[in-house]
């Protein structure tokens, strides 16, 4: 489990790109889905298409959170309906 205190310190995670190009995003919410968590992440310079990067995430040490691409697409699906299910609550 990702310890809380962690997000509340760090708003925000800046994405290396493929083209080795830096993005600056906000942290929107932390997911759970079938044990699994994700990070919603929000660039801070942003087009007008609301997009919204879903991460796997897990807590490295006290302080430091690691990113995995989601590659399986039925996990993918279940982090989707779980960031659907936050947006609407919001």
């Amino acid at each position: 489990m990702i310890d809380k205190k962690i997000l509340e310190r760090h708003n925000t995670m800046t994405l290396t790109l493929e083209n080795e190009i830096e993005m600056k995003c906000q942290i929107l919410t932390l997911l759970e889905a079938d044990g699994q968590e994700y990070l919603a992440l929000l660039p801070e310079i942003r087009k007008d298409d609301g997009e919204v990067y879903l991460y796997g995430v897990t807590q490295v040490g006290d302080d430091e959170l690691e990113l995995h691409d989601i590659l399986d697409k039925a996990e993918l699906e279940r982090a989707l309906d779980a960031f659907d299910v936050w947006y609407e609550s919001e």
